[in-house]
């Protein structure tokens, strides 16, 4: 048994795994019928000030992808994962950070909104991405 380097998490797992006991990836060689669903995550606002979205892995702090505005990314998860979602303005300026969890091969939409006086950010499972 030997000891590589998780492509997804980068910690290290026994080769003989079926999935990486840290984030759940399927491990090159197994015999794991583990699936990978894409989850698609598409970044919305009115607001041409923000820039991108930066959504995490909330439990190693790993970035999962940064996203322009008005676009959409696919990442692969192979189980719900907690993620953080702030909008960024600059290099130093950000949103407020929200927690949300996600499921593999579902749809969502991050957004960054008027609310009332102020903005906000949200996420929300949709249907599809238009």
């Amino acid at each position: 048994m030997a000891l590589i380097k998780c492509p997804e998490c980068g910690k290290q797992v026994s080769s003989q795994a079926s999935a990486c006991p840290n984030c759940g990836y399927p491990i090159k060689g197994s015999s794991s019928n583990i699936t990978v669903s894409p989850t698609m995550l598409k970044f919305t606002s009115k607001d041409r000030s923000a820039k991108f979205a930066i959504v995490s892995d909330a439990k190693t702090g790993r970035e999962l992808a940064r996203i322009d505005r008005e676009t959409a990314r696919s990442i692969n998860i192979t189980k719900p994962t907690e993620i953080t979602f702030c909008v960024r303005f600059s290099m130093l300026m950000s949103s407020n950070t929200i927690h949300y969890v996600i499921q593999p091969g579902k749809y969502y939409e991050l957004k960054y909104y008027k609310k009332t006086l102020a903005w906000d950010v949200g996420i929300s499972e949709v249907s599809a991405i238009v």
